[in-house]
């Protein structure tokens, strides 16, 4: 197209890599699908790993975006969160949960809930509790080291690697991953390039107010979940880019993709088909020629397989009523990967995360597991 804005981009930023992944948010929990993605990832050359945190957690993937996913043990209280719900990642600071609390109820649950004979689940209580201690000796070396949420994720993912026997991809999870809010894309490049663009009918003004790419809200305030749309009038450009520049104001994920798509950026994770859609827009509405579609690198389930996962959720939150405890399910619905972290699978199967993950590259074959079905 004649663009020129990827030598703009790494001036303002930093960032030379040629790739940018999106894959990984601020999670308590990793999900299992990251272990595939960062194998893929450490096998390209030229690679940033964007660590999407300019969002809030989400109660209803508690297990992964704010708790040490105890599996069988619903722990969804405030009590147990890593993070604050009303903040965004980025900005947002570790809270050191009540772990002592959190295992004694793990301890009743599993007397509660696994049907075995006395002796056998003995037995396996003490494997559970056991491998809970070792997932939490992780989490309170990364305590002492970080405060700041996205930092601490970055560096969580770090210690959990080599644990597992990772260590390359840990060594290159080190080198690779960044904060998206401290990146400098935010801002500034992104008021860099609305600037540049703003008399373009590819610029983001004229897009969305021509094509129906960018659903509303196109921006959100820092400090709270309002969603904001501009370019109602001729000045709304300029105090636009006096936010960004400010650290007052977010982009959606489609200003984003948008942002990656005319830096000729090549993009690493699910954008739900926009740079297809751009890229027909472009030749059909404006007769500007692109291969936006070659920039994004995944389709589907390419950015990364869920190779061990639970068959479904079978947790159990611990209820309270006079002076006795039961175990009652946990009715919110879930699928079976939002529940399937390395926390989680940790307890009932070990360390066996890379032995699983060489057979899988071997045979495609995905494992399955039951929750609550403990191997010792």
């Amino acid at each position: 197209m004649g663009f020129d804005y990827i030598n703009k981009f790494r001036e303002i930023t930093g960032i030379n890599e040629q790739i940018l992944s999106t894959v990984d948010h601020v999670y308590a929990s990793i999900p299992i699908r990251l272990i595939d993605s960062h194998h893929i990832l450490y096998k390209m050359r030229g690679v940033k790993i964007l660590i999407w945190d300019d969002i809030y957690p989400k109660i209803k993937k508690y297990q992964s975006e704010l708790i040490i996913d105890s599996g069988i043990f619903a722990a969804n209280k405030p009590e147990y969160f890593l993070f604050p719900q009303d903040m965004i990642c980025g900005l947002s600071q570790v809270a050191i949960p009540n772990l002592d609390k959190q295992k004694r109820e793990l301890e009743n649950c599993l007397n509660l809930t696994l049907k075995n004979s006395k002796d056998k689940k003995s037995s396996l209580i003490q494997t559970y509790l056991k491998r809970f201690d070792d997932i939490l000796s992780l989490y309170r070396k990364v305590f002492s080291k970080e405060k700041n949420s996205s930092n601490f994720y970055k560096n969580l993912v770090v210690e959990i690697y080599k644990f597992l026997g990772f260590k390359e991809v840990a060594d290159f999870y080190n080198n690779s991953a960044q904060s998206f809010m401290s990146s400098g894309i935010i801002d500034k490049y992104l008021p860099w390039l609305l600037e540049e663009t703003k008399n373009e009918v590819f610029g983001l003004k004229y897009l969305v107010k021509n094509s129906s790419l960018f659903p509303s809200p196109h921006f959100r305030y820092v400090n709270n979940y309002k969603g904001v749309d501009f370019f109602k009038t001729d000045g709304d450009m300029e105090e636009v880019i006096r936010l960004f520049k400010n650290g007052k104001l977010l982009p959606s994920k489609e200003v984003m993709y948008w942002v990656f798509a005319i830096s000729e950026i090549k993009h690493f994770g699910m954008d739900f088909g926009f740079f297809s859609k751009l890229e027909e827009y472009f030749k059909s509405n404006l007769g500007i020629e692109n291969r936006f579609s070659e920039q994004q690198l995944t389709v589907g389930k390419d950015d990364g397989v869920f190779y061990i996962q639970f068959e479904k959720d079978t947790s159990y939150r611990l209820v309270y009523m006079n002076d006795k405890v039961k175990a009652q399910r946990f009715s919110i619905p879930k699928e079976s990967t939002d529940i399937s972290t390395i926390p989680s699978i940790y307890l009932h199967i070990g360390n066996k995360f890379k032995e699983f993950y060489e057979k899988y590259n071997k045979s495609g074959e995905i494992f399955y597991i039951k929750m609550g079905e403990i191997s010792i």
